[in-house]
């Protein structure tokens, strides 16, 4: 909508908090941004999440129910972010947490509210996994209000770690 950014530019829940530029209390201005994003209520759910690793592969698979006190588009996202927890080597980089693959797929189905809708996804050959053991998986579902324009809004998002198939919910209850 106009205006200037400044880097670091660093947007939270779909836009509902940001900041940018140099912020010398910077842990507790992004504390505050997470902290309003966890008190929004939750607009959809997961659950019935399961995961599988077979060879260098991940299958996901779960159900997403609507929340919201409208119908949820068929446009709407579920999204799966696949990442490492890696200790950077000195001149490496400098990020714990490096992002291996990203899979999406519409709900394909307009979702009335509390409808729901299943899910099922692979990932291609993750030949840059250092160690398994440390690989982990974010869902997450949004959807754009404004149908073609305009900002996404970010339902709920949930751990998901795969070769345990435990779910854990981390952001809005």
């Amino acid at each position: 909508g106009g205006g200037s950014a400044y880097l670091p530019l660093t947007i939270v829940d779909s836009g509902h908090g940001f900041t940018s530029g140099y912020d010398a209390n910077s842990y507790q201005t992004y504390k505050d941004l997470v902290d309003a994003s966890l008190a929004r209520a939750a607009q959809a759910g997961f659950d019935l999440l399961r995961s599988a690793r077979v060879s260098n592969h991940l299958h996901f698979e779960g159900r997403v129910v609507n929340w919201l006190p409208t119908t949820l588009p068929a446009a709407a996202k579920v999204h799966i972010l696949i990442f490492e927890e890696h200790t950077p080597v000195s001149g490496e980089h400098i990020t714990n947490r490096i992002l291996r693959a990203h899979l999406s797929q519409s709900t394909g189905v307009d979702l009335p509210t509390n409808a729901s809708a299943t899910f099922s996804m692979d990932t291609g050959e993750l030949a840059n996994i250092v160690d398994w053991s440390k690989v982990r998986a974010v869902a997450l579902i949004d959807y754009r209000p404004g149908i073609t324009a305009g900002a996404y809004d970010m339902l709920q998002a949930t751990m998901i770690y795969p070769l345990s198939n435990i779910y854990l919910p981390i952001l809005r209850k």
